[in-house]
């Protein structure tokens, strides 16, 4: 996230709001996130 935040030229703080606001106007995740530890027990999509 944090090289598409650089790409972009905002904050990566900015970005993950703006990707979660998306994604509940969508109804929907927008993109598939990798685990953020080896115990997220998130299912895939």
């Amino acid at each position: 996230m944090t090289g598409a935040a650089n790409f972009l030229h905002v904050t990566q703080p900015t970005l993950s709001r703006q990707l979660k606001e998306l994604e509940e106007e969508l109804g929907a995740e927008a993109i598939r996130k990798a685990p953020s530890s080896p115990n997220d027990c998130r299912s895939p999509v």
